[in-house]
């Protein structure tokens, strides 16, 4: 008989906790609906300035796409500037990326890598003296993006301290 209870208070925990889960899975699921509603309503919003961050290590094949889509957003260029971090890269990838262009290139840890945590945050000491920025994106260079990225980021942008 204490078996048969042991199973059936176990069964009771397991069917708790698979209820919550999956209430909390519907529940973001509509932050989602939201988040493209929100975009719908403010599509046709003033263009926030945005600082766009990327950090990369030996990302050669993944940061030339997405330096590509950046640059290819349909979004004023002149409301956005791309700043890229080359964190002790052996790869080819700085060369790759002066060669296309659109960005500002920044290496850190010359002799070692320094670390993504620390080299975002000596990039940030610089640029929070820039006067006419309304939003700092961070991607990690393996990101995929498409054309409507940064138009997205600015509809969510208002009414919103931290997308």
């Amino acid at each position: 008989m204490t078996i048969l209870i042991f199973i059936l208070a176990a069964l009771f925990i397991y069917v708790a906790v698979y209820s919550v889960y999956y209430a909390v899975c519907v529940f973001n699921s509509t932050k989602a609906k939201r988040f493209l509603t929100k975009q719908k309503y403010h599509a046709a919003a003033d263009p926030n300035n945005m600082i766009v961050i990327i950090y990369a290590r030996n990302n050669e094949s993944t940061i030339v796409p997405l330096l590509e889509a950046l640059n290819k957003q349909n979004y004023p260029k002149e409301n956005y500037q791309i700043h890229i971090i080359l964190d002790h890269c052996t790869d080819n990838s700085s060369n790759i990326l002066e060669f296309i262009g659109g960005a500002k290139i920044w290496r850190v840890g010359e002799i070692a890598p320094v670390g993504k945590d620390e080299s975002v945050s000596w990039l940030l000491e610089g640029l929070l003296s820039y006067q006419n920025v309304d939003a700092f994106l961070f991607l990690s260079a393996d990101r995929y993006i498409d054309e409507n990225f940064l138009s997205s980021v600015n509809a969510n942008l208002y009414g919103e301290d931290i997308v």
